[in-house]
């Protein structure tokens, strides 16, 4: 069965979305976890922690197209791919905003 490029988009952006409220879980919980500090340890451990991050978004979001455009050599498709997850990001983050909105008001 022949996945299409809307729906593996889909699954790229809610794959991301999954990972990213995984981080923030952490990153909301972490002074309770590891205790309040602000010492160098703490900075190195965020920027590695962001620089890991836009890695593996950047693998979530690209490994798929870069498969179809190097191996595959499917430009088109690749493109719609990267469209799609994109759109379906914007969708998240409308939704999210919209759900913080209506608990706030």
């Amino acid at each position: 069965m022949r996945k299409t490029p809307i729906f593996i988009g889909f699954i790229q952006a809610a794959g991301l979305m999954i990972y990213v409220s995984a981080v923030g879980f952490v990153m909301q919980h972490g002074g309770e976890w590891f205790g309040q500090t602000d010492g160098f340890l703490t900075i190195l451990l965020v920027l590695t922690l962001f620089a890991t991050s836009a890695l593996i978004c950047a693998a979530i979001t690209l490994g798929y197209p870069a498969h179809l455009i190097w191996r595959k050599k499917e430009f088109k498709e690749a493109l719609q791919v990267v469209i799609y997850t994109a759109a379906w990001l914007v969708s998240g983050i409308l939704v999210t905003a919209l759900t913080i909105y209506l608990a706030v008001h």
